[in-house]
């Protein structure tokens, strides 16, 4: 992983298109550092390299899932008819990230 610096937070806020100041550099590396620090503390917990990932905090079991019924189905051309830019059948939109 990419040591978290100064220049790496000022370089990501370039390619997501958003200012950031020194002050807020200096927060935002405290914020990453105590977040990294609680990660490697939950690392070192026994048997987390075994736990199996958890989907829900509590253990439920879904008894009942509705069915999916389709209804008043848009056609192709209505969906686009107000894009500003399609591509081959695609809305095209402005990329934000770099």
């Amino acid at each position: 992983m990419k040591q978290l610096s100064v220049n790496v937070l000022k370089e990501a806020s370039k390619k997501l298109f958003f200012a950031i100041d020194e002050t807020e550099c200096q927060s935002l590396l405290k914020t990453f550092e105590t977040i990294l620090q609680k990660m490697e503390a939950i690392d070192q917990l026994a048997g987390i390299k075994t736990a199996l990932p958890m989907v829900h905090p509590l253990d439920v079991k879904l008894s009942k899932l509705r069915s999916d019924i389709v209804k008043d189905v848009l056609s192709p051309d209505d969906v686009l008819r107000n894009a500003h830019d399609v591509v081959a059948n695609q809305i095209m939109i402005p990329k934000v990230v770099k």
